[in-house]
């Protein structure tokens, strides 16, 4: 795994300061404004922005393969706990023989620090030297919620305000009142930022996917039986705006096709799913697409890409896995 990690090669935007955040001093910064103009007379400047969520070994980190199987360039973007998850990815190719030739199309940056993935998101080559020579078609970010848990909440109790903040405040383990505010400012801004990703050279906007994993189990009614939240690991108003930036919001499951949890995962169904009912997260803009399907990435992006009328590369032969390892 070591040829794909690319490390950070520019420092990180100055540490936080209270002074950037209450404007009493003369660091603080102000984000510029976001032009973009669409002539679609003139061209078709349309590009796919989804967010599929679900437990883990779903087949989330999976579609990186069916993108790779199709022929598309990928930049993952790792801020997942423990690194990266591109075995999911990696292995399968080189069991099918197309690593070799995959590889050349796969590139990954594993980084934390919530300035420090800010900045990628801000300003790639900063990162990536040559990322607009290179020019990924797709950004994909995994381990939106720990991000969000680790590196937002660290970053806001750094930044806590007042003379008596409680230790686990201002390390980001635990969260206050002014701290709920702050996580949510930061987590929007970040994803806003992920969204707007683009080539700097020709103003091109990549596809983005981001994953996230699926918040707990609750119990319910009288006898406190568990139902699935079918919601993103995504605390408070920040993770629920976030989704506002995605055209499409999924959901990843897994059920037992004989009902025999104790078996292999051979015995496992894959579903992608889309009801608008489903919870507050699900959505589709614009978008054709039944309510729940088999989770078969390729499939799903030939569909997608048909819709959008975009042209897909031409890949080399290819075997599809449709099923996480």
């Amino acid at each position: 795994m070591a040829d794909l990690k690319l490390k950070p090669q520019a420092a990180p935007a100055t540490s936080p300061t209270k002074d950037k955040f209450i404007g009493g001093g003369t660091a603080r910064t102000l984000t510029p404004p976001r032009v973009k103009f669409n002539n679609y007379a003139e061209t078709d400047s349309s590009y796919l922005k989804m967010f599929i969520f679900g437990p883990m070994a779903t087949g989330k980190t999976l579609l990186v393969k069916a993108l790779l199987d199709l022929g598309f360039k990928v930049l993952v973007i790792s801020t997942d706990v423990g690194g990266s998850g591109l075995t999911t990815v990696t292995l399968p190719l080189k069991r099918e023989g197309t690593w070799a030739e995959a590889r050349t199309r796969l590139r990954e940056v594993e980084i934390s620090g919530y300035e420090a993935v800010t900045n990628l998101f801000a300003a790639p080559s900063t990162v990536i030297p040559d990322i607009d020579a290179w020019d990924p078609d797709f950004v994909f970010w995994d381990g939106s919620s720990s991000f969000q848990q680790i590196d937002v909440s660290e970053y806001c109790g750094e930044i806590a305000l007042g003379k008596d903040v409680d230790e686990a405040v201002s390390t980001g383990i635990q969260n206050d009142q002014q701290s709920w505010g702050r996580i949510r400012n930061a987590t929007v801004r970040a994803f806003n930022s992920f969204c707007d990703m683009k080539n700097a050279t020709t103003g091109k906007v990549w596809h983005k996917i981001a994953t996230g994993l699926e918040a707990l189990k609750h119990k319910t009614g009288v006898s406190g039986a568990f139902t699935e939240s079918k919601e993103p690991l995504l605390q408070g108003a920040g993770g629920k705006l976030a989704m506002a930036a995605f055209d499409i919001v999924m959901r990843s499951s897994a059920t037992s096709v004989t009902g025999d949890s104790d078996k292999d995962l051979s015995d496992r169904e894959y579903t992608f799913s889309v009801l608008p009912n489903q919870n507050n997260a699900a959505k589709l803009r614009g978008f054709d697409l039944k309510p729940s399907f088999p989770a078969d990435g390729v499939q799903l992006f030939q569909e997608l890409f048909a819709q959008l009328e975009l042209q897909i590369p031409t890949p080399k032969p290819f075997t599809r896995l449709t099923k996480p390892v």
